[in-house]
């Protein structure tokens, strides 16, 4: 999903460079899992939107994943105001938003293709602020699917690559 991330970045980088917003990628190549690609960038970039949308006035958006128990997880962390108590039941449901503009679709559409990956999508706030939103892929989600391999990764102990706003250079 190294590449799938940073697709997703590179298609955002002027309104990242923009909003002055730090976007880091923190994922190996290496690492492989069966999905539909179209399906998992719909996702990425939706959960990469609202990141945006949560930080008008500038933060970090970061990118990283690892392997669990449960299959590979691919997690979207930003340095917004996070997702309220109250609302973080609500979010996956269709036409539900907390914003004034907005259908209450994206994160909905999230869920569904979780759902037919055999996957699940998860919402927590970190301290002292800020959102983390996880996109847990099973191993074994692309024989259901027909789709083709693509490329995950797993965050690596000595350290994370960033992706500067106007992809003008990396740093691994």
């Amino acid at each position: 999903l190294y590449e799938l991330s940073k697709e997703v970045c590179f298609s955002l980088a002027p309104q990242c460079e923009a909003q002055e917003i730090e976007v880091r990628i923190g994922l190996a190549p290496d690492l492989r899992v069966h999905a539909d690609q179209e399906m998992l960038r719909r996702a990425l970039l939706n959960l990469v939107l609202n990141s945006l949308e949560a930080m008008p006035g500038g933060g970090c958006l970061e990118i990283t994943g690892e392997v669990t128990s449960r299959g590979t997880e691919l997690v979207v962390c930003d340095s917004g105001p996070g997702v309220a108590c109250e609302d973080q039941s609500q979010l996956f449901e269709p036409f539900y938003t907390t914003k004034c503009t907005g259908t209450g679709l994206g994160l909905a559409i999230v869920e569904r293709i979780m759902a037919a990956h055999g996957g699940v999508v998860g919402v927590r706030n970190v301290e002292p602020q800020g959102a983390v939103f996880s996109l847990v892929i099973p191993v074994d989600c692309g024989e259901n699917l027909g789709g083709s391999v693509v490329g995950i990764s797993q965050i690596t102990a000595t350290g994370v690559g960033a992706v500067l706003p106007s992809e003008r250079k990396a740093v691994a």
